[in-house]
């Protein structure tokens, strides 16, 4: 398994990158850079009238987009990019959209997210990811062989699809919402350092290899906490 405000409508994209050290005084969003070191992506972008520049590092998307198979694999191996902002009205990130984008430190999801889809961020930098309440479906691989380190699932959540967290080997603690119901297979296989997860419950299905370890069986894990056990667990 395994890219808000708007000064202008225009696209105003800088590729000499020295400016953003040099300009961060500038930077009103802390560690957002200097306005001529966005990229807007347009409903232009999304339909293929418009390229994407290979080496782009900042990325924010305009309130035109409300999301659709167009944005499947939009920022795929963008191995330049850094942050992205996503717009409020968003409903769902494509297939694969962010998929092997190793650089990507940061990410902001708006309130509006329902589904992140399949393999959106597989192969990703990510480290950290604030999941938005409204959020409802988590597609399988979406977040597959990323490093992230600590997840909390937002109480809306009603779905995570098999293999979505696999090979998240520095993925530490774990808190799984209230009104989940299964864990699919192989959700969280192969995260060797896990060291703690929380289950709520309304949890009724553990599936294969849920927490398998894969590499000589070597495991973290220090703490499994159940709130109750169904007697139908099959």
């Amino acid at each position: 398994m395994c890219s808000l405000l708007f000064a202008t409508s225009a696209i105003v994209y800088v590729r000499d990158k020295s400016n953003i050290i040099n300009r961060s005084s500038n930077n009103v969003n802390g560690d957002w850079p200097p306005e001529e070191l966005v990229f807007e992506y347009t409903l232009e972008h999304a339909e293929g009238d418009k390229s994407i520049p290979e080496d782009v590092m900042y990325v924010r998307f305009h309130s035109d987009i409300i999301g659709s198979s167009w944005l499947d694999y939009a920022f795929q191996d963008n191995e330049h990019l850094k942050m992205v902002v996503l717009n409020e009205g968003l409903r769902n990130i494509g297939d694969g959209m962010f998929e092997g984008c190793e650089s990507l430190q940061k990410i902001t999801f708006p309130s509006t997210l329902i589904e992140v889809n399949d393999d959106a961020f597989c192969n990703s930098g990510l480290v950290k990811v604030e999941l938005n309440d409204g959020l409802e479906v988590i597609h399988p691989g979406a977040f597959a062989d990323c490093k992230l380190k600590r997840i909390k699932f937002p109480s809306t959540l009603k779905r995570i699809g098999e293999n979505a967290f696999y090979g998240c080997s520095n993925l530490k603690k774990i808190v799984l919402n209230e009104g989940l119901r299964k864990v699919e297979d192989s959700l969280f296989k192969g995260c060797i350092s896990l060291e703690s997860i929380k289950f709520p419950s309304t949890i009724r299905y553990i599936g294969a290899n849920a927490f398998e370890m894969n590499v000589h069986n070597r495991s973290d894990l220090r703490e499994v906490v159940f709130k109750w056990v169904a007697e139908d667990w099959r």
